[in-house]
């Protein structure tokens, strides 16, 4: 009775010590679906993310590609042509001057690029320069002007010039001249014809698509910084998620150290418990070797009673050496008993450094899928099976550790009431 009610209070205590390891599992368990969850909604938005930025990018390369063709029409059309063309802003500084413009006036384009509209109008036209700077926005006929523009060897050469305005989104940023040369006998009259109206038609043309095209770009190009900035930010915060789910793996090992540092903890006190229980067990041989000399100094001292007691010693001597036969095996068993605890507790110190050169080993994986995801973000399916893998590994070897050092536990306590119930027979 008294030793099934000492396995039942160590069954109870093998209990209550699951109970309170079983906290940190659970704790380790939750951490591990928070961060899988976290991390698969960060490399789906990731992944979103990277698809827009793919379609971002190809609308903008066929933004630049359209802009390009724009681009190279109007070049065409601005350097074939044999009339004037010239553009300026509407300060009057010149921003483009085609060949034509070049051999009338004998400055090269580079140097009329430097210079303003008006320090090649000749000083009699000022009027109608600046009737020419300002162009009405909107009518079907555009108005014709003729002046004399200065060339660089100070000849005045009459022209005609027909500006339009040019607007971008309704606000006027310069103005787009064509004209041609005019003989002097004709200067004054009425022009024959306007200079090259379908000229001018046409560069509007081109200039509104191109100013359309190039309105598309710049759409396409802040899309596309908002993308990347988007896209910074999702590999920044899943950068911080690795750096906390490393983190929570190094507390996690700090766990486990704990926990192993317990259980070595509790296989010291079982081994001091079994040495007190061999101690004992000691005494109470020796107890029973006096018991046994003495009985034998009183068989020798009463020999009238020799036949009487000589069954009675008979079966003392049996008794004696079947429970001498027992205590060797149990002997026996305490020594291959203690054996397989060192085995068990050189197991323990291989397995526990084992686990930490598997974390260290995690830990190195870790660090490398961080710089695996910053190179490449497609390979983080790959680093999260790593991931998962290793917290596989670590719950495994957690559970197989406690169930080892828990069936110790039992297999020690049921040795020491075993001791106990023989000890309890000795002495009756």
């Amino acid at each position: 009775m008294n030793t099934e009610s000492k396995h039942s209070d160590s069954q109870q205590h093998g209990a209550g010590e699951a109970a309170e390891q079983s906290p940190p599992q659970e704790d380790l368990q939750k951490v591990h679906a928070d961060l899988e969850a976290r991390f698969v909604k960060l490399s789906s938005e990731l992944s979103k993310t990277v698809d827009l930025l793919k379609d971002e990018i190809a609308a903008r390369q066929q933004a630049e590609k359209a802009v390009r063709a724009s681009q190279d029409r109007y070049k065409e059309l601005f350097e074939s042509t044999h009339d004037i063309v010239y553009t300026c802003d509407t300060s009057g500084k010149l921003t483009s001057f085609n060949k034509t413009a070049e051999r009338v006036t004998g400055y090269a384009r580079e140097e009329a690029l430097q210079m303003k509209i008006g320090d090649l109008v000749a000083p009699a036209y000022r009027e109608s320069l600046a009737l020419m700077m300002n162009p009405p926005r909107s009518q079907e006929a555009p108005a014709i002007y003729q002046i004399g523009l200065m060339t660089k060897d100070g000849r005045r050469v009459p022209v005609r010039i027909s500006p339009r305005l040019i607007c971008w989104e309704e606000n006027p940023i310069g103005v787009l001249a064509v004209g041609h040369e005019i003989a002097w006998s004709e200067h004054g009259k009425e022009p024959q014809r306007t200079p090259s109206a379908d000229l001018v038609i046409r560069l509007e043309q081109e200039t509104a698509e191109l100013t359309r095209a190039n309105g598309q770009l710049r759409e396409q190009i802040a899309r596309h910084e908002q993308s990347e900035e988007t896209l910074r930010n999702n590999i920044a915060e899943i950068q911080r998620a690795v750096e906390e789910r490393s983190s929570e793996l190094f507390e996690a090992r700090s766990i486990l150290k704990e926990h192993v540092a317990a259980l070595e903890k509790a296989e010291d006190e079982l081994k001091r418990t079994a040495q007190e229980f061999e101690v004992r067990l000691a005494e109470r041989t020796g107890e029973l070797s006096k018991a046994n000399a003495s009985l034998r100094e009183r068989v020798a001292a009463h020999e009238q009673t020799e036949q009487a007691l000589h069954r009675t010693v008979s079966e003392l001597e049996l008794w004696v050496e079947e429970r001498s036969s027992e205590l060797a095996r149990v002997s026996e068993a305490l020594k291959n008993e203690t054996a397989a605890r060192e085995a068990l507790e050189e197991q323990l110190k291989n397995v526990s450094a084992e686990s930490e050169t598997r974390l260290v080993d995690r830990t190195g994986e870790l660090s490398k899928a961080n710089a695996m995801l910053r190179e490449q973000i497609a390979g983080h399916e790959q680093t999260e099976e790593a991931l998962r893998k290793a917290l596989r590994d670590l719950e495994a070897l957690f559970a197989t550790q406690r169930a080892e050092a828990a069936q110790t536990k039992d297999s020690l306590k049921e040795e020491a009431a075993l001791r106990e119930r023989l000890e309890g027979e000795l002495k009756r």
